[in-house]
């Protein structure tokens, strides 16, 4: 028996006699039968208080034992607890009844609840909610587990399913979801043991490991093969075609999230380049820090009078003389010193200030043009407009007021691409444009596949074939037959032909044999400022220039 249930069994004996022993001796004179009631009631009294201590006693070794079993619960309860804050599944052994089998009975409840929570949140945050798959937080975390065991020969593959949101737009979002999936499953099958997931809208993720890079390309255009068969979803079968971008695991802490922008990068590059495969290239890519750095700059650029203007001479090929310039606009930075175009339009573009750059260009060059024409250089005027800008009203009426005020033809330069990005649009535009008598030159003509069912609605007065196709033309006989193909055109269509990008004497020589109208690039001038135009024009003059 419990040492302590003896110790008060033990004492609940001894009280009856204790209280009597205590009890006052009645007087002589009361002994008798009368005297012997106090007696009795003292008696019962220690019977009763024996009987209670007896109680007392029992109630004083259960009450001890289930404090015990309580202690030993919530100590069971507090390493549970630590448990599950750090994310460990935890369990309370349940040990007989009552209150503390109770306590840990809706303890375990409770935790049961919270895993289960847990596993969705888990699952949720790496899951794509359209199609399941691995989503880009997923991806980029398996990229950073393979940086901490080794990074050696792993490839971040983004596979680009084109024209998928002309498909969510033409069937909706659940069917174009499943032929998402689809593409998954085969991509799955193609490529074995590697994670795969979706890593943005139209964009497939896969992780792998290849040696060096041709093996990487062999992967890629293998993907492009097993992606090649039409995709049925609901009955109706899909022409798919993707492709694929390589991005080689970068390292740094934030490496894997560099790794798969880069990915996805080169699937746009790769797009535009019309290639099926492409790698990432850190030429092309830039410097996104400088770039945003250049972002916040751009604006005070503007208002600081850090750009400059550079006419480019354009060469009358028929009649031998400099018969006008392109305006092309320069930032001439307090750090990184004279920027070309291509470092800060795509910039001015991306945060806005292309509209508020455009009209510069266009008020410096009209002034410009102004000063020429006094100095007896009367020069039509080419100056370039976004394609955005096409769709905005505020532009176009300042536009068209600013060349009204003109001293000479002026001629605004619209990209191929922009027109075909809103033909509607871009063509009411160019129409208001020419009814104003502000010249159009279609430019970098070629580069974007052109659409010829457009080109016959635009009011244009000029063709300019893009480089791309002039740089090859005295070498390649497909590129002379390309660009003798669009001078016949061009005159078809009562248009002229400006050749940008001559630089040799032999594709001079060639393009003026097939009729070309003006020659623009290297072998005639450079892009210069207002001071060195007005020397090369009196070069020009005195001498009789020839080129080829």
């Amino acid at each position: 028996m419990d040492r302590r249930f003896s110790t008060a069994f033990g004492l609940t004996l001894l009280a009856p006699g204790a209280a009597l022993a205590a009890a006052p001796k009645p007087a002589a004179a009361f002994d008798g039968p009368a005297a012997m009631l106090p007696a009795a009631v003292w008696m019962v009294v220690a019977v009763a208080a024996g009987v209670f201590a007896v109680v007392a006693g029992v109630f004083v070794v259960i009450a001890s034992r289930r404090a015990k079993g309580l202690a030993k619960t919530v100590e069971a309860l507090g390493e549970a607890i630590d448990k599950v804050e750090k994310g460990v599944s935890a369990e309370v052994e349940l040990t007989g009844a009552g209150p503390a089998a109770e306590i840990a009975q809706r303890f375990n409840a409770m935790a049961q609840t919270l895993a289960d929570r847990d596993r969705r949140i888990r699952h949720t945050a790496m899951h794509d909610a359209e199609t399941g798959l691995l989503n880009r937080f997923a991806i980029e975390w398996r990229l950073t587990d393979l940086a901490r065991k080794d990074a050696s020969g792993v490839m971040m593959a983004a596979v680009g399913i084109d024209r998928l949101k002309s498909l969510h737009l033409a069937i909706g979002y659940e069917p174009a979801g499943k032929l998402v999936e689809e593409v998954a499953g085969r991509l799955s099958r193609a490529m074995p043991r590697w994670p795969i997931g979706r890593i943005s809208d139209d964009c497939l993720g896969v992780i792998f490991r290849t040696p060096d890079e041709s093996t990487a390309r062999k992967a890629a255009t293998a993907i492009t093969e097993a992606l090649r068969a039409p995709v049925t979803v609901s009955g109706v079968s899909f022409d798919i075609d993707v492709t694929v971008g390589l991005a080689s695991l970068s390292g740094g802490e934030t490496g894997a999230r560099t790794t798969v922008e880069r990915a996805l990068f080169t699937v746009d590059q790769a797009r535009k380049g019309h290639r099926r495969v492409g790698l990432f290239d850190a030429g092309a890519y830039g410097d996104p820090a400088a770039t945003l750095a250049l972002m916040s700059e751009m604006a005070q650029a503007i208002t600081a009078g850090d750009l400059v203007l550079h006419l480019q001479p354009r060469h009358d090929m028929r009649r031998g003389r400099t018969s006008g310039v392109e305006a092309l606009v320069r930032w001439r930075h307090p750090r990184l010193g004279l920027l070309s175009p291509d470092k800060f339009v795509g910039v001015a573009e991306a945060t806005g200030h292309i509209r508020p750059m455009t009209e510069w260009v266009l008020r410096n060059a009209l002034e410009q043009q102004a000063a020429l024409k006094a100095a007896r250089h009367d020069l039509e005027m080419s100056i370039n407009v976004p394609g955005r800008l096409l769709s905005d009203p505020d532009f176009i009426e300042s536009a068209i007021t600013q060349a009204a005020k003109a001293e000479g033809r002026i001629c605004f330069d619209v990209t191929e691409a922009a027109v075909m990005d809103n033909p509607p649009v871009a063509l009411t535009t160019i129409e208001r444009f020419s009814d104003a008598g502000i010249g159009i030159a279609i430019d970098d003509y070629g580069a974007g596949l052109s659409y010829l069912a457009h080109l016959k609605q635009i009011r244009a007065d000029e063709l300019k074939v893009d480089k791309a196709f002039i740089l090859g033309v005295a070498d390649s006989q497909k590129d002379a037959l390309v660009v003798r193909t669009t001078i016949a055109l061009a005159h078809s269509l009562g248009m002229k032909v400006t050749a940008e990008g001559v630089e040799t004497d032999a594709a001079y020589s060639l393009l003026a044999a097939m009729g070309c109208d003006t020659a623009q690039g290297f072998l005639i001038a450079r892009p210069m400022a207002y001071e060195d135009l007005v020397r090369f024009l009196h070069e020009d003059r005195t001498a009789a220039r020839r080129y080829g």
